[in-house]
């Protein structure tokens, strides 16, 4: 665990602490003002730790971000920070049942439930309706062996997919590496869904009605590229796709009001913005030659 819940002076809310050695916020010391810590029951009975993230300005978007499995929200604290002051929109984002400071253990039905009641807590909580929430999905981000830990690895595209397919109202869906299934990345070459597949986002993709970006690397080594093709292909509100020729995806800080991915191709460094202009997610590239 890399971070505790702090009591702020004069304040109800609670801040967040991170574990010297562990973890640093390496933004701005007076940004952390923003980050405000909070807790809420699943319907399943766990308690998860929630963290929200607000710019200096005010926001009208929420990003509902789902990490990937090798990390909680206090190793991603200071990316968040960074993300949406750049944006100019709020992060958002939770921990998995077991992970952080979360109770419970990881299991499939407690990710759906987890991120059920993360958004719960923006609506309810902190008043802010679905419709101005981005669903934001990070997949595995570890290269261990799926099928040996595969109880444990919880891809943060799988809940995002789930909720989005039960919820038109939220404004956007945005995959990073999507998996089909967990039995399509462990067996390759599986072409159906069995009883006891896991995370058959490849089912529900289909019934999801929200403008939706898919993002993948041509050569991730981890979730193949053809998960990501399947995605799209399958969701009947895929805008264009965004296939970066690369094995991974790193996110930097963008300028305001865009997603921006950078990798390198070659002696390239590739920009990618991607912008939600209310209605629909349109990217542009641009690719300057490297000395």
């Amino acid at each position: 665990m890399d971070y505790d819940f702090i009591s702020r002076e004069r304040e109800s809310q609670l801040g967040l602490s991170l574990v010297d050695g562990r973890t640093e916020w390496q933004n701005d010391e007076s940004s952390l003002e923003r980050v405000q810590m909070l807790t809420t029951r699943t319907r399943r009975g766990n308690k998860i730790a929630c963290m929200m993230v607000r710019p200096p300005i005010e926001a009208h978007f929420t990003i509902l971000f789902s990490h990937g499995n090798a990390v909680d929200i206090g190793q991603m604290s200071s990316f968040y920070g960074g993300l949406g002051q750049r944006l100019g929109v709020n992060v958002f984002s939770y921990d998995y049942s077991g992970y952080g400071c979360s109770t419970g253990k990881p299991s499939e039905k407690n990710l759906y439930a987890d991120i059920q009641a993360a958004l719960d807590v923006l609506q309810k909580e902190l008043d802010i309706p679905a419709s101005r929430v981005i669903l934001y999905g990070q997949s595995i981000a570890s290269e261990s062996t799926f099928s040996v830990i595969f109880p444990f690895l919880l891809p943060g595209t799988v809940p995002s997919v789930d909720l989005a397919s039960k919820n038109p109202n939220v404004a956007a869906l945005v995959l990073h590496s999507p998996l089909m299934s967990g039995m399509r990345v462990a067996f390759p070459g599986t072409s159906r869904s069995w009883c006891c597949d896991a995370f058959p986002s490849i089912d529900k993709v289909p019934k999801v009605k929200v403008p939706t970006l898919v993002i993948h690397g041509t050569e991730d080594e981890v979730i193949d590229f053809s998960h990501g093709v399947s995605i799209h292909e399958s969701c009947p509100a895929s805008v264009e796709p965004l296939w970066i020729l690369s094995s991974y995806i790193i996110l930097t800080n963008p300028s305001c009001r865009s997603l921006v991915r950078v990798t390198t191709t070659s002696n390239c460094i590739l920009h990618i913005s991607i912008d939600y202009n209310g209605s629909l997610i349109t990217r542009q590239m641009e690719e300057r030659r490297l000395p």
